[in-house]
């Protein structure tokens, strides 16, 4: 039988009436609180009791402070002389309980516990939130950005979802406890005026609660999202930061409390290693991504069933004396593949080569918004490549059975690079040769069956 026992408890900072009630019906089941860090709350056994509990705001107290302030340790003394016991302490927050049947309340002005509350909020959890909600938006804002420039490629990568996702969930998650306590506050303040009494009803909780749920699902699947990818050990590394650098910076914070270093340089230290920290890993993970690279090659059985089309699917060529570069990325809206097939010896400049990225469409919505973004960005490249301008005609689509055709210009001069427009997906096919109609044909059986 364990004599500890761990649990997420999720309350409001500013639900002092809802967690007395919670901690009073733990003590009656025989667990009294012994610990707090964050969500995560610990108990011991004990022999169960009916026990009174009263949650109090110490404002000067910090998570920086190496010994309790001198005012919180007489206010401790005061409370232990009024028969209240101190359970557990957190910076601010302390929980204290009582055996006897009616014992004195530690406070008993309202106006006075909702200023305090107040003050206590304004300097830690409401400032977190909006930092948090800043960072939210900011990460979402600079993700929707790629995505609006290349949907075509960001819609077909789970970690970009799953990042957007998040970031969204979290930002409504800070929204919704800051305005909830607003409002809370708002009617708190009403109450105490109007007839002294504490109101105790938090705003907003499902809300976040629901917000909470939603973003614990969405990190499990971005989790797998990054299992599953091509560059899985990138992405694991760029979701790893977060948490390795919050690891550091409590291991730092405290060790110097542990030092009795002092509350000042305590917080100026730690949030200069958080800053390095996050500048030192972030680095890392953009060095590991340039050497990890951005494709992988592919063996001739695997590419049967991985590339719908190669170059010996044309034309008759040794395969001893080719690669296949191979890219795939496959999500609820898209799944993009791109394929290189070429010859392993650049000096062999008439030897046929190909490449193309199918984009399939799973949800027709999109589909104008990735032609759009294709169909610019291919005349960009064209336009990068060469002194004259770069334009795409349409072509007959016939050959091609597909409902629209371009074939892309330099100057005047055409090029056997084509974008083809099937119903449900598109293709950017690059031939390093003149195709043949029926080359043509069978490349376009090929892609658009696949």
């Amino acid at each position: 039988m364990k004599n500890t026992k761990r649990r997420i408890e999720w309350f409001a900072f500013y639900d002092r009436c809802g967690m007395e009630r919670h901690l009073e019906k733990m003590a009656e089941q025989g667990w009294m609180l012994t610990r707090l860090t964050g969500f995560c709350w610990q108990y011991r056994r004990i022999t169960p009791a009916k026990l009174h509990f009263a949650i109090t705001y110490f404002e000067e107290a910090s998570i920086f402070d190496p010994v309790l302030p001198a005012g919180q340790r007489a206010y401790l003394a005061y409370c232990q002389k009024a028969g209240w016991h101190l359970a557990a302490n957190s910076a601010q927050f302390q929980a204290f309980y009582s055996g006897e049947e009616d014992p004195v309340p530690i406070e008993t002005d309202a106006a006075t516990q909702v200023t305090n509350i107040h003050r206590v909020m304004m300097k830690s959890q409401v400032l977190a939130f909006i930092l948090l909600l800043f960072l939210s938006i900011f990460q979402l804002v600079s993700n929707l950005q790629m995505v609006f420039a290349e949907p075509e490629i960001e819609l077909a990568n789970n970690m970009m979802i799953s990042t957007i996702s998040t970031c969204s969930l979290a930002a409504i998650l800070c929204i919704s406890q800051v305005l909830g306590y607003f409002l809370w506050y708002y009617r708190a303040k009403k109450a105490a005026n109007l007839d002294g009494s504490f109101y105790d009803k938090p705003s907003g909780v499902w809300i976040g609660k629901l917000a909470l749920f939603l973003l614990v699902l969405n990190i499990v699947f971005l989790i797998y999202a990054i299992a599953v990818s091509r560059l899985g050990i990138i992405g694991g590394m760029a979701f790893a930061v977060v948490p390795v650098v919050i690891c550091l910076s409590l291991l730092i914070r405290n060790t110097l409390i542990h030092w009795g270093v002092p509350k000042g340089i305590n917080r100026i230290a730690t949030f200069t290693a958080v800053t390095v920290l996050t500048f030192v890993f972030l680095g890392s993970v953009v060095f590991v991504g340039i050497l990890a690279g951005d494709d992988h090659a592919l063996t001739e059985k695997e590419a049967k069933t991985k590339a719908p089309l190669l170059i010996s699917d044309l034309r008759k060529v040794d395969r001893a004396n080719y690669e296949i570069r191979y890219d795939r990325d496959n999500s609820c809206f898209l799944d993009r593949i791109e394929v290189e097939d070429r010859s392993k010896d650049s000096a062999v400049g008439d030897a046929p080569q190909l490449r193309y990225i199918l984009t399939k469409i799973k949800v027709s919505a999109i589909y104008n918004a990735c032609f759009d973004a294709i169909f610019r960005k291919n005349q960009e490249d064209y336009q990068e490549m060469s002194a004259s301008n770069g334009y795409a005609i349409a072509k007959n689509a016939s050959l091609w059975q597909a409902e629209k055709v371009y074939c892309l210009y330099r100057g005047s001069r055409a090029h056997p690079d084509y974008i083809v427009c099937w119903k449900d997906r598109i293709a950017e096919i690059q031939f390093y040769f003149d195709p043949t109609e029926k080359e043509i044909g069978d490349a376009a059986r090929a892609l658009k069956s696949y």
